[in-house]
């Protein structure tokens, strides 16, 4: 089940958690949220060369797809080299996958926008 997600565009975040690292690939991968109550908002930085799909779900079997031609799929896209805030409100996990190896996905939950 794909969680609905609302993109910030204003200046600050704030955290006091972890940042949790994705190694993204070709195979789906999923790691847990450090999220310490509901309506937060993770800052999602691709530091890679390659579009990275990320989809989010309330336990470790979320997956995300890279979508093809004619077929939607469960995926929501992270440019590469750049920084992105959403609302993930009470999401616990996280899952990532690229059409190509040698991605890192650094996830931080916290409030605010950036």
């Amino acid at each position: 089940m794909a969680i609905p997600i609302e993109v910030q565009h204003n200046q600050s975040f704030f955290s006091t958690n972890e940042t949790v690292a994705i190694a993204v690939g070709t195979a789906s991968a999923n790691a847990a949220l450090v999220t310490p109550g509901e309506q937060y908002q993770a800052q999602i930085v691709n530091d890679g060369t390659n579009v990275v799909y990320v989809n989010f779900g309330t336990d470790n079997t979320v997956a995300a797809a890279v979508p093809a031609s004619g077929t939607p799929a469960q995926g929501f896209p992270i440019l590469p080299n750049s920084r992105i805030v959403i609302s993930i409100g009470s999401t616990t996990w996280i899952a990532a996958i690229a059409a190509a190896t040698g991605n890192t996905l650094l996830i931080t939950v916290g409030k605010g926008t950036s």
